[in-house]
């Protein structure tokens, strides 16, 4: 798991255990697991675990502190709904994110030559320790 997965599924937690929102809790974990500032501030995959929680494919009983219909609109946002949706159908992609990022761009018509920017770690993260509500 990456740093970004790492921070996804400890906001998950966050907000499971303590009642903080998405953007409180992915705030809260990046400073305890993301050394660098700089990578702190990275919006692809905030974006894609904003999405997710603005979807409902993570449980908050949390205020949104954020603007959730940016988040679903997000590219990055859905990105990792097409993702999730792709791991439904197929869950052995979880497997090989790269793969799954491929499956993701071309359900888009995108280059595949664009490298994803964390945003299949948050996915994998959250779908292999079971934080994804699938039951939708």
């Amino acid at each position: 798991m990456g740093q970004y997965g790492e921070v996804a599924v400890s906001s998950a937690k966050l907000m499971a255990e303590g009642n903080l929102s998405p953007l409180a809790a992915w705030n809260l974990a990046c400073t305890n697991v993301i050394a660098s500032a700089t990578s702190r501030k990275k919006g692809c995959p905030r974006k894609a675990f904003l999405g997710l929680c603005a979807a409902g494919f993570l449980n908050s009983t949390a205020i949104n502190d954020y603007d959730a219909e940016e988040a679903i609109n997000s590219k990055n946002g859905k990105y990792a709904m097409v993702a999730v949706d792709l791991l439904m159908v197929q869950p052995q992609l979880a497997k090989s994110k790269q793969t799954l990022w491929f499956k993701v761009l071309n359900s888009f018509g995108d280059d595949l030559g664009k490298k994803h920017n964390g945003q299949m770690d948050v996915v994998v993260s959250l779908w292999e320790k079971g934080y994804i509500a699938i039951n939708l």
